[in-house]
């Protein structure tokens, strides 16, 4: 959530089936069931080197919208949409890759590698933290650094 709105995903929106991220901005009747307001394209992917699949996402205490990628390509990211601008950027990349057969054998041919999704991003309640599980092996991290330098 933004400070008055809703962002979501469509992970296999747009033309290109990679991905789009939308605002929806309530406008009147707030909770009630004829409730209207406003909803806006903010951004859709165009190729796999834009976004490819993103399914999670959190807000920056900047207003900056971090997505998770679930998409078919190697490596995944945490990419960092800018609504206002539309700009794009890369946080993080994910370069660990993990031997399947370590978890279940007789389900993956040898040599099943996996560059597993980032998922579930949020920030500290004091926006010093951003927190992601990667979902195999099932960990998470806890990332710091100077926000405000990068435009986060």
């Amino acid at each position: 959530m933004g400070p008055d709105c809703v962002f979501f995903a469509a992970g296999e929106g747009g033309e290109a089936g990679l991905g789009q991220i939308w605002k929806y901005v309530p406008t009147t009747d707030l909770g009630r069931p004829n409730e209207e307001g406003r909803l806006t394209l903010v951004y859709e992917s165009g190729g796999f080197g834009d976004l490819d699949g993103p399914d999670n996402m959190t807000v920056s205490p900047r207003g900056r919208i971090i997505l998770c990628e679930d998409g078919d390509q190697d490596p995944n990211f945490i990419k960092v949409l800018d609504p206002e601008t539309q700009i794009l950027s890369v946080l993080v990349e994910n370069l660990v890759y993990f031997d399947l057969n370590q978890f279940d054998p007789d389900q993956f041919p040898p040599g099943s590698l996996i560059n597993s999704e980032f998922a579930g991003a949020t920030f500290s309640p004091d926006g010093k933290w951003l927190f992601v599980n990667v979902q195999v092996p099932g960990t998470t991290y806890a990332i710091t650094g100077d926000w405000r330098s990068l435009g986060i």
